[in-house]
């Protein structure tokens, strides 16, 4: 004779495809959650507690326990996460100023400043201050190098 496979005490519940055996199951103002039987406190999802003020709005003589388990499992500090920091009302007052000044200078037509690029064929190009590139034309100096070493061209 084979032994009796053993079940453990609590209701049977399966959250997200995963079994648990469950003990209470509190219902709050804050949120629902299950003690199972291994001692852990479960969200309805079957995804462990995480938020602190979940287990302390527990009744009195499981609230203990839960603030016991949470120290084990997660440690006695908790990590809060960062919020994004705001940016300054002072630094954008100075970049919208510096944004506005920048407008001001295009639309008065201030000459477009250029800076001369040179390409691998040596030939002389210009890229405005937009990316556009103008290309020069070329200068014909063969025939005069010809000529200066008296081959007629």
């Amino acid at each position: 004779m084979l032994p009796k496979e053993t079940v453990p005490e609590g209701s049977r519940k399966v959250l997200n495809g995963k079994e648990v055996y469950t003990l209470h199951y509190f219902t709050m103002e804050t949120g629902n959650c299950f003690e199972t039987v291994s001692g852990d406190f479960i969200l309805p999802n079957g995804e462990l507690v995480k938020d602190l003020t979940l287990l302390e709005a527990l009744p009195d003589q499981h609230k203990q326990r839960a603030l016991a388990w949470w120290d084990q499992r997660f440690g006695a500090t908790v990590e809060i996460p960062e919020k994004e920091t705001q940016p300054n009302v002072v630094d954008l007052m100075a970049e919208n100023e510096a944004l506005k000044a920048q407008i001001a200078a295009m639309s008065a037509g201030s000459p477009v400043q250029q800076e001369t690029v040179e390409t691998e064929k040596r030939t002389r190009v210009t890229k405005d201050v937009k990316g556009r590139f103008q290309a020069k034309p070329k200068v014909d100096r063969g025939s005069e190098i010809l000529k200066s070493m008296g081959i007629p061209g």
